[in-house]
Parts: structure tokens; sequence; C-alpha cells
């Protein structure tokens, strides 16, 4: 045994021989013309014997993916299947590359995406080749293997070998597929074509001639087969004809064309013939070819367009539209009035133009696009809307009809029929602001609104409504409307929809309830309304829905602003009562405290038991006139006197007095903030709140506690306000409490402890001062009283110095005006006991005739509120007949009341009923002197 058979030549040999015959035998079958589907199936069966590879596959592009069409190993269902798409695949990516791509390992590939079928079949290694076409591939070739496989370029060489061979076959199928398809439709065309074929012999007798030739002469083909013209009896002219055009063509092997008519049974017929020669097998002409067409119809319409060519030129020149007729270079041809007219053109100036000139700049490309693609035959028949450039510069827009028309087969130009739609234009943009503003009113609307279809698919819903439900408007379109409704409303909301439906009423009302998003409720107010077609037949609902919370929140407000507004009308009318009991009270306690001073005067001296009574009477006076000033107080009708101060300069004021009122099982704190704005407010009264705060704070702590008065500033809904707060840890109150603890005369106290006139007395203070007083207190968890006041930006200014001088009079003449008898009485005696001369008057008239009498008047006292006239109007009327005179007014009644009515002014003299004797004659005696200064 050699050395090549010890080791296996001849068996590779073999191997290589049974190879080769393998892919020689698929070759030809390539060129033998098998099927296609045989020669894809031998393809895959030969490389995978060949290769010894687990798959192969023969996969055809398409237009959306490969389609397999030839495969071993793979499953028959497969076959005519698509398996994988075009562009990412790894066949789409070896038709991309145009040469073989070999796979190492599918697993670590990234130049394409795997496909499901390569995975599910474990394909690790692999070749491909692409089958090429003459225009485009037909598709891939594969051999993949389940192991790791390392392919040479011998292997290589042979898959792109079998693609060649398959793109052979496929090119020669369709080359066959082809010629077979122009046989077949070559005969259709002779057989059924309406144009006559007719072969000649050298001495023009009829070889063949096609059916056609029977609907022109009524004669089957087979009746002219031998003969001549001549011999059917054609007439002479004719036979004359077609000899004098056939035999030069025999001759000269020149095609000819000529035309030629004949009368028959239904006219004459016009005709159109080609002739061409046919040489034989020693190149000599021994035959013609005529294709004769019948030209009847067409010779019919060209004398029908020649007879309308008139009528048309009416019509254009009558029609209403604008008519343009423009050659191939897009020059203006003609044009017919209505052009004019709209253009403002004349015929002379528009002829020759171009149609740049009526085109705006902006739309001159896409005018030149559209002349090209009609010409070239790419652009039919088109309808569209554009602009046309009058002479002034006026733009119109038209809608635009243009047809190419054709002169010989070819394009000749392009007309244009114009007509001006200014009107609809105008008619579509005030359409287009309607809907614009109706999207806008419907989308921006702040109350809800739902479109919804009869069968209550929710079409459109604004962001109002979808805020309401906590969704966005795209998440409720094309839900159900019950969706978002209680199961206890569906039906009551299903039976009125259907209501509507059935015409049984145009819309209704409700209020009803929603489910949000996170489940809770929204109470709405909902108007449903159907809205129809033409035909009365529903479109849809309009759902007007409004949100009724914020509606019932404002509705408690408003029952709590009642209620708090009765409470002020009736504390404003036990007001008004305390302000009058006051009034008449302060007269009644003038004329005793009055007399009670004088009467003691009197008996000054040693203690008596009638002294003790008048001081008795005298300290009960007191008592009574400091209970009026309360009710004033409270009904804000006592005369301020207010001044720039700080709150904090009044709590440090009070603060010592404040600690022994309390006693020491209270524990007082101040907290009082620094750099506070100033206030303009009686500091008196002032103090007498923070005062009835601490008493009413101590009362509500019998075994004590503790007690905080803080200052601060703070903004609040009207601006910045300075505070001042009083809180307890006593035994608080209970909301009924609360809402009664201003009103007068009210207590929580026992019996014969208190007047009720304490938080009133604050209440009115606080008020008449330009402020505000509120209250939070609970069962068990004490109570704070917050004063508000407005700040202000004045300074303080410095206090006056008191006059060391006592008052008294020297004989000054004193004009004292009042009504009461009582307090005139004593006003009288308080005077003439100073050292003043009185005159006293019951009425302003008396006082009037007094002043117009002559005599001397130094001063003058009055009441503000009496008969015929109230007191300022009284100091007019003396200022007039004494002018300059000093006028001190007194009243018994409120300061609200004297300012509000104009009264008194700020800079009058002004003192208080009751008022004692030092007072009265301190304020005359300060006018006297201010008179003498000046």
């Amino acid at each position: 045994m050699s050395l090549a058979m010890a080791y296996g030549v001849p068996t590779v040999l073999d191997a290589l021989r049974a190879r080769n015959a393998a892919i020689a035998n698929l070759g030809r079958h390539a060129v033998s013309g098998v099927s296609l589907t045989s020669l894809f199936d031998e393809a895959c069966s030969t490389l995978a014997h060949v290769l010894d590879v687990d798959l192969t596959s023969v996969v055809e592009e398409q237009a959306h993916a490969f389609v397999l069409r030839a495969g071993h190993g793979l499953p028959a269902d497969l076959i005519d299947c698509s398996i994988a798409p075009l562009g990412t695949s790894l066949a789409g990516f070896t038709l991309d590359q145009g040469e073989p791509v070999v796979l190492v390992d599918v697993n670590a590939e990234t130049r394409f995406e795997v496909s499901e079928a390569l995975t599910t079949t474990g394909v690790i290694s692999g070749v491909t080749v692409p089958i090429r076409g003459p225009h485009r591939p037909f598709g891939v070739v594969s051999v993949l293997s389940c192991t790791e496989r390392r392919f040479t370029e011998a292997d290589v060489v042979i898959v792109r070998l079998v693609a060649n061979m398959l793109a052979g076959a496929i090119e020669s199928e369709r080359a066959r597929s082809t010629i077979r398809t122009g046989d077949h439709v070559l005969t259709e065309l002779v057989e059924h074509g309406p144009d006559i074929l007719i072969r000649f012999d050298r001495k023009l007798r009829y070889l063949y001639v096609s059916p056609a030739i029977e609907r022109a002469t009524g004669l089957a083909p087979r009746h002219f087969i031998g003969r001549t013209n001549e011999d059917l009896g054609m007439p002479a002219e004719l036979c004359e004809l077609w000899r004098r055009e056939l035999e030069p063509v025999l001759g000269t092997g020149e095609p000819r064309r000529f035309d030629f008519s004949h009368d028959g049974p239904e006219g004459t017929r016009f005709f159109e013939s080609h002739a061409v020669s046919e040489r034989g097998p020693d190149g000599s002409r021994q035959s013609l070819v005529v294709f004769t067409r019948d030209r009847t119809k067409a010779r019919q319409a060209e004398l029908a367009r020649l007879a309308s060519e008139a009528r048309y030129r009416e019509l254009f020149e009558r029609a209403l539209d604008m008519i343009l007729l423009f050659d191939t270079e897009g020059r203006i041809i003609d044009v017919n009035p209505a052009a004019e007219r709209t253009l403002g053109y004349p015929h002379s100036e528009l002829v020759g133009q171009r149609y740049e000139l009526i085109v705006p700049p902006e739309e001159i490309r896409e005018a030149a696009q559209r002349l090209a693609l009609k010409l070239d035959g790419s652009g039919p028949t088109s309808a569209y809307e554009s602009v046309v450039v009058c002479k002034d510069g006026k733009q119109v827009p038209v809608h635009v009809s243009s047809q190419v028309l054709i002169r010989g087969e070819k394009p000749a130009g392009v007309l244009t029929i114009s007509r001006d739609i200014s009107d609809q234009v105008a008619a579509r943009e005030r359409a287009v602001a309607s809907e614009r503003r109706f999207r806008g009113a419907f989308d921006d609307a702040a109350t809800g609104m739902m479109l919804v279809d009869p069968d209550a698919t929710i079409l459109r819903a604004n962001a109002a409504f979808a805020r309401m439900l906590q969704y966005f408007p795209v998440e409720l379109a094309g839900t159900k409307i019950f969706e978002y409704m209680p199961p206890e409303d569906t039906e009551a909301g299903r039976a009125n929809i259907m209501a509507i439906a059935r015409g049984e009423m145009d819309s209704f009302r409700i209020e009803k309830s929603y489910v949000r998003r996170d489940g809770s409720s929204l109470a709405a107010h909902v108007v449903v309304s159907g809205v129809r077609d033409a035909d009365g037949a529903l479109e849809y609902f309009v759902v007007h829905v409004q949100d009724l919370s914020e509606l019932r929140r404002v509705q408690s407000e408003l029952d709590e602003t009642e209620e708090r507004l009765r409470q002020s009308q009736k504390l404003e009318a036990i007001g008004k009562l305390a302000g009058g009991v006051a009034h008449d009270f302060n007269n009644l306690l003038t004329a005793i405290n009055g007399y009670s001073d004088l009467a003691l005067a009197e008996l000054n001296g040693e203690p008596t038991s009638t002294q003790r009574c008048i001081q008795e009477i005298r300290r009960a006076g007191e008592r009574a006139a400091e209970l009026t000033q309360q009710l004033l107080t409270f009904s804000r009708r006592q005369v301020l006197e207010p001044e720039v101060i700080d709150i904090n300069d009044v709590v440090n004021d009070c603060l010592s007095m404040l600690g022994r009122l309390v006693g020491e099982d209270v524990a007082i704190t101040a907290n009082l903030a620094d750099s506070l704005p100033m206030v303009h407010a009686d500091p008196g009264q002032l103090g007498q709140v923070l005062l009835n705060l601490v008493v009413n704070a101590r009362d509500a702590m019998p075994d004590g506690g503790r007690l905080s008065i803080q200052t601060r500033a703070s903004h609040v809904a009207d601006g910045l306000r300075v505070v001042l707060s009083v809180s307890d840890s006593g035994h608080g109150m209970e909301r009924e409490t609360v809402e009664h603890i201003f009103e007068p005369f009210f207590t929580t106290k026992e019996q014969g402890k208190g007047t009720g006139l304490g938080l009133s007395t604050v209440y009115g203070i606080v008020e008449q001062s330009g402020g505000t007083v509120e209250v939070e207190s609970a069962l068990g968890e004490g109570s704070t009283f917050t004063v508000y006041l407005p700040p202000t930006a004045e300074m303080p200014t410095a206090p006056a110095k008191p006059e060391s001088k006592p008052a008294a009079g020297a004989g000054e003449s004193v004009l004292v005006v009042e009504d009461d008898a009582a307090v005139r009485g004593l006003v009288e005696e308080m005077l003439t006991a100073a050292g003043y001369a009185v005159i006293v008057a019951a009425t302003p008239s008396e006082a009037i005739a007094f002043a117009d009498g002559g005599e001397a008047i130094d001063a003058v006292i009055t009441d503000v509120v009496m008969p015929e006239m109230n007191g300022h109007r009284l100091a007019q009327h003396l200022h007039r007949l004494r002018p300059g005179v000093p006028v001190l007014y007194t009243s018994g009644y409120a300061g609200e009341i004297i300012e509000a009515r104009g009264l008194v002014e700020a800079s009058d003299a002004f003192v208080r009923k009751p008022y004692s004797a030092s007072t009265l004659i301190g304020k005359l005696q300060a006018l006297l002197d201010a008179r003498v200064a000046v």
C-alpha cells in the first residue's frame, strides 16, 4: 500500500469529485429550464450535503420582509412564509453589503439584529450570499451550522457559485416569461386589435388579413386571401391609389403613410395606412405588411371641433370666471375679458407675459413645479386654491381648474379657469375664527364642559371639568360618563339622557355627584342639552358642570356673615338705645352732681348728717356717671381724645396696677415687640380696654393661673395691624357663650357680680378707634382676646404744659344756651359763683335775639343738640352778629352722633356731660384767655 493510500488521499479526492459532480449537476438543472421551486429545493439539499451543514435556505426579498422559498433542515410549514424583516435582519444586512457575510458566532453579532428564527433553531455559524439580479437582488442563500464552525474561503466560493447559478436561472425564467407574454400580447393585439393588418405578396395579392377587416367591410378575412383589389371589385381609383403607394415600398424598402376614403352602406369612411416591406430568407423584399386604421371617428371629431370653435370662443368671451391660456414656456397666449377685469390689465399687457406676472413671489416656485408636472404627463387635470396678483398689487384668492392642452399627441400648453373665491375664503376664515373661539371658550371655560355622544361616550372634555375629577382631558375622552357617577345616580342620569334622545325634552338641570380619581365625591350642578342635525337626529349632548363645593363654602360663609350682621345689628340697636338713655341720664347727672357740689360748698365746715347725705348723693352720681360712660363707650358714642401713641407705653403704664388688680395667685407675663408702628387712639380709653380684658381674664381664673399680654405687628387681610392680645389659662368658654360675649349686659358671672358692660365697652372703644377685636376660646383651654388697630404714620407731639393759674372769672359776660331747665339753672349758678356775668337762653332763638340786642357777650356756652337748630348752626348765626366770640359746646350725646352730623368740628372746644364746675369753668377760661392772647 502506498503512502497516499495510507493517509486516505483517494478518499479526499473522491469527496471532491462527488462535491463537484453535485455542483455540476445543479448547474445543468439550472440551465435546463426546470421550475424555480424545484431548483431552489435542489440547491438547498446540495449545499447541505456538500458543506455538511444543519440548515440551508433560499429567501426572496419582497415588499415588507424576506420570504422563505426553500430550505433544508427547516419546518415545511415555514415555506412561503415571512421569516425576517427587511433592513435590520441578517438577510437585509447581506443585501446591504452586496458581498458574502461569514458568521463566526451569532450570539456575539452586533452588525445586525438576530432574528427569532435564528435563535429558536440554535444557529451558531454560517455563510450568507446575495442572489444578484440585473436591476435588483432577488434574495439570499444561507448555509448555517448549529455548532461553532469556521467556514473557509472555499466554502464561501461554493455558496457564491450556487447563488450565481440561481441568479442565472431566475433571470432566464424571467426572460422566457417575458417572451411568452410578448408573443401572447402580440397575437392578442393582431387578432383583437382595432387596426387592420394585411400582408401582400409582390403582386399585391392578399396573404393575410386580420379579423378587424370584417368590422370595416363586412367581409370575412378568408374572402380576401389570394385575391387582389381588382379581383375584389374595388373602385379603379382606389385600386390605383393602393398600387401607387405600395409598389415603391417593394422597390426602395422605405415605409410609406397614406390616407384614403371609401364609400360604403353606412356612408363615407376614412382610413390611414402605414406600409413596410418584409424580406425573405435570401434578403430580398418578398412581401408587404400594411397597418390600416379607421379614422372615421377622428375625422368626424375634427369636424365637430371646427364646428364648435365659434361656440367655444363665445363661451370664452362671456365666461364670468377668469380663463387664461399658457404655452409650454409659461407665457400667456390668451385671456378672456373676465381675467382682464379681475387682474386690471388690458389684453395687450397680458399676452406674451409669463405666469410670474400674476403669481405671488412666494408661490412662483410651486407654480413652476405644477406647470412642469403637467407638461411631462405627471400632472393630470387638477383643481386647487391659489392667489393671483392684480395690477394694483391686490391679491385675490381663486379656485383654479387646470388642464393640459394636447396638439399632435404632445402638450401644447395649459388652460386654467380661475374663480374668485374671496367671499368663500372670508366665510371660511370666519368659520375658522368661530371654531377657534368656540374651542377657546370650550377649553378655557371656567365652568366644566363636555361633549357626549348619544351612547354616553365622552367625545371631548375641557380642562376645568378634568380638574374637577382630577384627570387630564385626554384621559376622559373615549370613556363612558357613567364611569364617574356613583351607582345611585347612574340610572337617573341614563333615564334623563334617553328622554332627550327620544325628543321628550330638550334639556334638563340636576344637582348630582361625580366620583373623583381619588374616590372623593364632587357635588355639582349639571345642565345637559341635546344638539341635533338638520333632520332632527340627535348628534351629541353638551354638558355644563358647575362645581358646587366653592358655592356651598361661600354660602356657609355668607350664613356666618349674616349671623354676624344680625349680631352687629342687635348690638347697634342696643347701642343706640344706650346712647339715647345716656344722653338723658347725663343731663340728670349734670344737675345732680352739680347741685351736690354747690350744696357741699355751702356746707363747708363741720361734718353734719346733711353733708354726709349730700356726699353719698355725689358719690352715687359719680358711679352713675361711670356707668353712663360705659354705656357710651359700648355704643361707640363717647367723644374720644385720640393721640399718636405707642401701644407698649399704654401697657407699661398699666402693668404695676394690673399686678395689684389680679392678685398674687395670677402670674402676669408681658411680651412686647420692639419698634411697633404708632397708633392713633385715646390712651385713656385704650388703657380701659386693657384693664377690662385683664379683669375678665382674672375672673376666668378664680383659683389662679397664668395671664399673658403680648403686642406685635401682623399682616392680615386688610393690611398691616398693631396687635394687642390678652390670654389666660382659665376655664374658657363654649361656642354659644363666645357668640354673645360682647353683647351689653351679657355676663357669665353670678347675680350682682357684674354689669355685663366690661367686654361690650372693650368692643365699643376698639370699633370707634377703627380697629377690631376677636376672641378664641374653648372649654378647659382658656381664652385669648386679640385687638387689631390700624397703624399711623404720624409722630407723637409733646404734651402741653398745665396751667398754674386757677380758673376764675373777672366779670366776663357769658351767654348760656341750654334747653334742659335743670342744667341751665345749674350752669348759671356755677358761673355766677365763679365771678362771671351770666345770660341764659332756653332756645336758640332767644340767644340770637339777645345777641342782636347789642349787649356785650364775651363767650357762649351752648348745648349741641337742641330744638329749632343745633349748637353749630347757632354758633354760625352768633358769629355773624358777634364776630370772633368764642363758643364752648356741651352735650350728653355721644361723640359719634355729634361728629357724624357735623355738629362739632375736631378743633372746637367741647365738654362732655356730666361735668363738674371746675371742668366747665376751666374750659371756659381757656377760651377767654386764648381770645385775649390773640
